[in-house]
């Protein structure tokens, strides 16, 4: 007997896909190893069934998949065996040998079923061993509590809860069940319902949701809440990485690192990104840190700031921003640059009077100065050094100019102005040109006009003409006087003075506006 009950055992702990779980005893039809006996009959039924034979009989299947039906009832094969597969539950097999049967309840478990053993106790005196529910985690004979299976509970595993929608249906349900327990609550991907409305001390949340990895803690001891990944016991020389995917080439979706405060942030007070190392000690560093008040990027239109620490030569070294900074379009102003927009709240102003000097370095190094209430490419300003040269350019159209506006170009007493260029002969300001006087008879005079390549905006400009001759006389062409002027154009009489010849000449002209 002794035996007998210690296979019933082992077939409640490792029967699956069926075999009973629970049963009336009958040496004639059930061996003495607790096997049917050869030539036997099983007929399955459901739960509620009665009767011999017992009616209505459950539906089993030949494959795991429940698609191709078994017959039923079952035949025991010469080795004392049957199987077959049925969905989970509880049900009546009715063994049979000749007219003699007798029928136990078994209960059909899934494959993904753990059941975990509290305590086995037998009762030797009594041999009813039919299985009936104590409660929703637990199966126990119905003689008593000789005998008792305390299972697994769903969505329960010792410090971990599973909102899996059966025992817990929401996430402060499955953390309010953890207690005073420190332990670990899983989100899956599937969760709809409402977040943890709090976090007790102790308690970890691991979110899988929406294709995310978030790990929300409130440990206590902790100064802030971390991630730890430690290969082994040597936390020193880790080796690990965060790799982030996305859709490549999409054009929308980016990979991207968020850190998200719980709580609601206040516009330019706390928050930090650190990035801290463990030397050889092993102690903890700052590498790289960024502080500073919160800057609302989304809404555009809150100040803040940031603190950037580099050490150089053992000292800590720091270059703050704070303020607002203007927006640039990549494409085509920022072309790489960095840029600053008001960073001590004075429009316009850059004020650090700490900073020594600004170094530059690249093949052509410039800055770039945009008037933002201009169109582009109108309100760019460039200073660049290219080829070893310094040069300065103003856009007011698509072609490069530079104009200093109202404000004068002075030099200093020891400064010189070298132009490497012509002049333009045909500027809006100043204008020159050079022409023939033609023949002009001995001792006479000639009108000789002369006209502008474009007409000045008006006629309020000055003009000096003088001519050239190709001879050494003494007696020579000479300007005379102006004697009109236009917006297109002036006349200028010009004298020969040699009373026996006549001579041709160049007239040079140039005219300044007002």
């Amino acid at each position: 007997m002794k035996r007998t009950l210690i296979a019933l055992s082992c077939l409640v702990l490792f029967a699956i896909p069926a075999y009973g779980q629970g049963g009336i005893l009958n040496d004639s039809v059930l061996r003495a190893d607790g096997r049917p006996a050869i030539g036997a009959t099983v007929r399955v039924c459901t739960e509620a069934a009665s009767g011999t034979p017992c009616s209505p009989t459950a539906s089993i299947f030949t494959d795991k998949a429940l698609t191709v039906s078994k017959t039923n009832p079952i035949a025991v094969d010469s080795g004392a065996a049957y199987t077959y597969y049925a969905s989970p539950g509880f049900y009546k097999e009715q063994l049979c040998l000749g007219a003699t049967c007798v029928t136990r309840t078994v209960l059909m478990g899934s494959d993904s079923a753990m059941v975990l053993l509290d305590r086995i106790e037998l009762d030797r005196t009594n041999r009813d061993v039919v299985l009936t529910r104590e409660s929703a985690n637990r199966l126990k004979l119905g003689s008593g509590d000789a005998f008792e299976l305390d299972e697994m509970s769903v969505g329960l595993w010792n410090d971990i809860r599973v909102v899996d929608g059966n025992k817990f249906t929401t996430c402060q349900a499955a953390e309010d069940d953890l207690g005073a327990n420190n332990g670990l609550v899983i989100i899956p991907s599937t969760y709809a319902g409402a977040d943890c409305s709090s976090l007790s001390s102790g308690i970890t949340i691991l979110d899988l949701r929406s294709g995310t990895f978030k790990l929300f803690t409130s440990q206590v001891g902790l100064a802030e809440p971390a991630f730890e990944v430690h290969p082994g016991t040597n936390n020193v020389q880790l080796h690990a990485a965060i790799l982030l995917l996305d859709q490549i080439g999409d054009g929308q979706q980016e990979p991207s690192i968020h850190l998200r405060s719980n709580g609601t942030p206040t516009v330019g007070k706390g928050g930090f990104i650190r990035w801290e190392v463990l030397n050889d000690a092993p102690a903890l560093k700052d590498a790289f840190t960024i502080n500073g008040g919160l800057v609302d990027l989304t809404a555009g239109s809150e100040d803040g700031g940031a603190d950037i620490g580099f050490l150089v030569n053992g000292a800590v070294e720091i270059i703050a921003f704070s303020g607002s900074r203007e927006a640039f379009t990549p494409s085509t102003v920022s072309e790489g640059l960095f840029s600053l927009g008001d960073p001590d709240g004075a429009a316009g102003t850059i004020n650090y009077i700490g900073w020594q000097g600004l170094a530059l370095s690249h093949t052509a190094p410039k800055i770039v100065f945009y008037e933002n209430d201009q169109t582009l490419p109108a309100g760019l300003f460039r200073i660049i050094q290219d080829a070893g040269s310094l040069r300065i350019d103003r856009n007011t159209a698509a072609a490069g100019d530079f104009s200093t506006i109202s404000t004068d170009l002075s030099l200093s007493t020891s400064g010189r102005v070298v132009v490497g260029v012509g002049v333009s002969s045909d500027a809006g300001g100043f204008k020159h040109s050079r022409i023939t006087t033609g023949s002009i008879g001995s001792s006479s005079s000639a009108a000789v006009t002369v006209t502008w390549g474009t007409a000045f905006a008006d006629a309020n400009y000055t003009v000096n003409c003088s001519v050239q001759q190709g001879d050494t006389d003494t007696a020579t062409l000479q300007v005379d006087h102006i004697e009109t002027v236009t917006t297109a154009s002036v006349v200028v009489r010009v004298e020969n003075e040699d009373a026996g010849a006549a001579k041709t000449g160049t007239l040079h002209c140039q005219a300044v506006h007002d």
